[in-house]
């Protein structure tokens, strides 16, 4: 029987960011992808370049998540499995 619900032990041992520094930091990484990658300077950024720098800071950080876990499951020879795409 699984449970959706994680024990207090657990709980505790998961390490939180706080918000206000995660909130400044994926500020920060978006202005720096503006500023860097899409090659803007924030004070005449269109609402398309902000939307690019946003998406690509987002995916950086999905990565870096997801990035551990591959080499994790390849390291120990874990089997992953594919689905087939739909047909166009």
């Amino acid at each position: 029987m699984s449970s959706a619900i994680i024990s207090s032990g657990v709980a505790r041992r998961i390490a939180l960011p706080a918000q206000d520094e995660d909130v400044a930091t994926l500020r920060r990484a978006i202005v720096a992808k503006l500023t860097y990658s899409v090659g803007t300077d924030p004070i005449v950024a269109t609402e398309r370049d902000w939307f690019v720098a946003t998406a690509l800071a987002t995916r950086d950080r999905i990565v870096e998540r997801w990035m551990p876990s591959t080499r994790s499951n390849y390291a120990n020879n874990r089997k992953r499995v594919y689905y087939p795409g739909f047909p166009n």
